[in-house]
């Protein structure tokens, strides 16, 4: 999964990263809303974790500019705030925020945050190529992603099978027979 961590905090950044580095994660980064809406535009991530409170362009209006062109509009973020007050909450959600989180994030949570938004991104990818196309480097890209995840699923289902062939814990019971070998 290639997450785009978006804090204008080094510190933030550096303590997010820690959590997701070993999760199989690409973490990507940007230093506040306009750095990111830039980056999604030129390299739409899986999924954007977003700070609220940010300078040139908050994690409310980074969500409403994507939300607004149809490039961007399928890939998900994640608010993350300090704040504890309704309306900050009521204004993430209401630019299009899937999520919001309290900060300080509890790495369980995070975690288990972007699982729950992650099963979209192969939803995005089919809904985008079930759309007109208006742009075909766009239709591309979604097949491309729907092609990888496909491959890196059964990739890891054989070596798993694999690893338990190899530990004993599954057997495969082969018979011969005149017309070939049956299981």
């Amino acid at each position: 999964m290639r997450i785009l961590l978006v804090d204008d905090s080094r510190v933030t950044r550096e303590l997010i990263k820690v959590y997701l580095i070993a999760k199989d994660v690409t973490l990507l980064e940007a230093v506040d809303g306009q750095d990111a809406l830039e980056k999604v535009r030129a390299d739409p991530p899986d999924l954007v974790l977003a700070d609220m409170r940010m300078p040139r362009l908050d994690g409310a209006g980074l969500c409403e500019a994507l939300r607004k062109d149809p490039a961007t509009r399928h890939v998900p973020v994640v608010i993350l705030t300090s704040n504890k007050d309704a309306d900050t909450r009521r204004r993430a959600r209401s630019a299009g925020a899937r999520e919001v989180l309290q900060k300080p994030i509890q790495p369980h949570e995070l975690l288990q945050v972007a699982h729950h938004v992650a099963p979209d991104v192969a939803d995005r990818d089919l809904a985008l190529l079930g759309e007109p196309a208006h742009d075909l480097d766009q239709l591309l890209a979604a097949l491309v992603n729907l092609t990888v995840r496909f491959i890196t699923a059964l990739q890891t289902s054989l070596t798993l099978l694999r690893h338990s062939l190899l530990r004993g814990k599954v057997r495969i019971r082969m018979t011969e027979r005149r017309d070939g070998l049956h299981s």
